[in-house]
């Protein structure tokens, strides 16, 4: 396989590259990544591919081991249950909180995400486009963290933050998902800018506990158990 890349923008076309060989589950869950193959294949050297798997390693997606490489985050479906379960808790106060501490300029940033998400979900099927879905869906749950002014949850926060990527690879790809996220995030943006922040918590806390129950009737046989 013969791959071209624009050099000024390398390394950012490699992230992608090996981005999608984990989502598609070309390299497995657990499984070891081979710098040097990889390397080759892509004809680039290795240090564009270590620094990727820094970057891979600080969204939650790949853990380096010292001495002994990096392998691809493997998380089994009880983790991801127990995740998702705090989470919901968790989201919701941040939503809340975020509606309480609303500013133009916030509410902009969020409907600016949803419009970009409204337009993934339009898009062909492809794999890239699952890739561009998990990305917006982290960067709306984002733009509500900034507008959460508690400490204490934005930490708890950053360290769920640090597995959600790798669920959201994981459950992007089910059936329905990422449309049905864009109609319970529409709902919540509505609440939202009803101001009624008692609405808001109780449809993200509805809409994490609606993720949480596909990945339960659909992810046993792509995770560990």
């Amino acid at each position: 396989m013969e791959v071209l890349f624009d050099r000024p923008n390398l390394r950012d076309q490699i992230y992608d590259v090996l981005k999608k060989l984990i989502v598609t589950g070309q390299i497995k869950p657990g499984e070891k990544i081979n710098e040097e193959n990889i390397a080759t294949t892509l004809k680039v050297s290795r240090t564009p591919i270590r620094e990727t798997l820094v970057r891979l390693e600080h969204e939650g997606i790949v853990e380096i081991t010292p001495r002994k490489g990096a392998h691809v985050v493997s998380i089994s479906t009880k983790n991801i249950m127990d995740i998702l379960s705090l989470r919901e808790v968790l989201e919701g106060l941040v939503t809340r909180l975020a509606v309480e501490n609303m500013t133009d300029d916030l509410l902009n940033k969020i409907k600016g995400t949803l419009n970009k998400q409204e337009a993934i979900v339009s898009e062909p099927k492809s794999e890239k486009r699952l890739i561009k879905a998990a990305d917006i869906d982290a960067e709306l749950h984002a733009n509500l963290l900034e507008g959460c002014d508690n400490e204490w949850a934005k930490n708890m926060m950053g360290i769920i933050n640090l597995h959600l990527q790798f669920i959201r690879l994981r459950t992007v790809i089910l059936p329905g998902r990422m449309e049905k996220t864009y109609q319970e995030h529409l709902a919540i943006m509505e609440a939202i800018e009803g101001g009624d922040a008692d609405l808001a918590e109780k449809l993200m806390r509805d809409h994490v506990k609606s993720v949480r129950v596909d990945a339960w009737e659909n992810l046993e046989s792509t995770v560990e158990g």
